[in-house]
């Protein structure tokens, strides 16, 4: 179990994903990846307290090479695993950042983390942030829309689009700061 992943937060948010919106869980030979297709967390073993979470939804294990899907209460059972080649890279992710200490308030409703890289920064949902203890993430390439990697490439997040002026002073104290 990687000890930069936080299970207490990962099995809130499968509860969550799965009460009010879409889980994924797939099994393939050696692993497992869970998705709510804003963060993706991939385990060699699952933890008991997350296979308790997924169980609660699902009722069953997936073979292995198959796909159940939640959405809003529904489970749907897929025959093939799901497609994380496209995105599951972490040998490719070079580019190192900094989790700040800074958040954004972005709709009202949502926290958004400010993740600096040295060329641009990203932002990523607090909620899902609490998954991690990692404080180092990374990233391909030098974007704010491409998917983040924490804790050794087990869990990816999405960050949140926004391009609004009021982030030029949040971005350029970052960039300031020594």
């Amino acid at each position: 179990m990687n000890k930069e992943l936080n299970t207490k937060e990962i099995c809130k948010q499968i509860k969550s994903s799965g009460n009010n919106g879409c889980i994924i869980w797939s099994r393939e030979t050696n692993q497992h990846f869970v998705s709510n297709r804003h963060f993706l967390i991939r385990f060699d073993e699952l933890p008991k307290d997350v296979l308790v979470s997924l169980f609660s939804i699902f009722f069953k294990l997936p073979e292995v090479g198959q796909t159940l899907q939640s959405v809003y209460g529904e489970v749907d059972e897929k025959g093939t695993p799901l497609n994380v080649a496209s995105i599951y890279k972490p040998e490719q992710q070079s580019i190192e950042g900094e989790v700040t200490k800074y958040l954004k308030e972005f709709d009202e409703k949502l926290l958004l983390r400010v993740i600096k890289f040295p060329g641009h920064e990203s932002y990523i949902n607090e909620k899902y942030m609490k998954m991690t203890k990692d404080k180092n993430p990374k990233v391909e390439k030098n974007i704010a829309t491409v998917p983040v990697y924490f804790a050794n490439g087990d869990l990816i997040l999405l960050p949140v689009r926004d391009t609004s002026k009021e982030d030029k002073k949040i971005v350029d104290m970052l960039r300031n700061r020594k």
